[in-house]
């Protein structure tokens, strides 16, 4: 198969996705540290590079953040053109593979704050190539881990909507070390759903 790479921008401008017309991986992976990448052959060799500072995969794309200090203009089509070569060489994306099969655990309303997560927030996330996911839902507060991509985007505060009902506004905060940062998404009454 010949392997095609174009680069589609994020809403982060540190991030970039590169996108190859070969399924990678079923869910995602982020490798927020060089160390966190040890057992991804591919995430370890674009470490390599000085200039890159996070590696997240997703379905058909990789999405990489770059050092403050990089420029786009200077290294998209060496990152491309290694993507390219690496996905041609099927180097290893993650060791074993995840069991993406969804559990939800908990209250009727807590199973179905994650199934909504799951279904429409978690799959345009990752298109705009981060990720998300829940961690509690408490007195109407949902909190939850965004990826690195969430955490250094211009608006962090904004209204949305989840279906067209009700209110949602979303906190970011800065990471831990661990490549995700927490999120907090506050519901009105959410048994309506």
């Amino acid at each position: 198969m010949n392997i095609n790479v174009y680069t589609e921008s994020t809403p982060n401008p540190a991030t970039m996705k590169f996108i190859v017309n070969k399924l990678l991986i079923n869910g995602s992976v982020d490798y927020a540290t060089k160390e966190s990448a040890e057992k991804s052959t591919f995430a370890k060799e674009l470490f390599k590079f000085s200039f890159v500072n996070g590696v997240f995969f997703a379905s058909n794309f990789v999405t990489v953040t770059k050092t403050e200090d990089s420029n786009w203009a200077d290294i998209e089509a060496i990152l491309k053109e290694f993507v390219k070569g690496a996905v041609e060489s099927e180097l290893t994306i993650q060791e074993v593979a995840q069991d993406e099969t969804p559990n939800f655990e908990g209250t009727d309303a807590e199973v179905k704050i994650q199934q909504i997560l799951h279904d429409y927030v978690r799959p345009a996330v990752e298109q705009d190539g981060g990720a998300i996911s829940y961690k509690s839902f408490n007195e109407g507060v949902v909190t939850g881990r965004a990826s690195r991509l969430l955490q250094r985007l211009p608006i962090i505060n904004h209204h949305s909507k989840i279906g067209h009902r009700k209110p949602v506004e979303t906190h970011g905060t800065r990471g831990t070390g661990s490549g995700f940062g927490s999120i907090i998404i506050l519901f009105g009454d959410f048994t309506d759903y």
